[in-house]
């Protein structure tokens, strides 16, 4: 169990299914969710964890997703890693969507 605590882990996990759903997605024609579906894991698994006022410590690694898992395994929801994980999803969606938008913009310009 201590090995799936260190971030060599976390981190090509967490490239390799961004890069799964971007793959994935690719028959979707709505940039908009397309953007959205791939927001998803890239705040799944790089949301450091977020301690809660009761908590008295925090760590980068592993994700939040980790800890919501573990949560939800013993019987308890953590609310408040559910919303740090939102608030990423909808940044990641509207940066991602920006840097299409721009792409689009560069391709169709040249």
């Amino acid at each position: 169990m201590n090995s799936l605590l260190t971030p060599w882990i976390w981190i090509p996990i967490g490239i390799t299914m961004v890069a799964a759903t971007w793959w994935g997605t690719r028959g979707v024609k709505r940039v908009w969710l397309r953007a959205l579906l791939t927001a998803l894991p890239v705040a799944f698994f790089f949301t450091p964890f977020i301690p809660h006022s009761s908590v008295e410590w925090s760590t980068p690694w592993p994700p939040a997703v980790f800890w919501l898992f573990l949560s939800l395994s013993h019987g308890k929801f953590m609310s408040f890693e559910v919303v740090s994980i939102g608030v990423v999803t909808i940044v990641s969606w509207i940066v991602l969507l920006a840097l299409l938008r721009k792409w689009r913009r560069t391709n169709a310009a040249s």
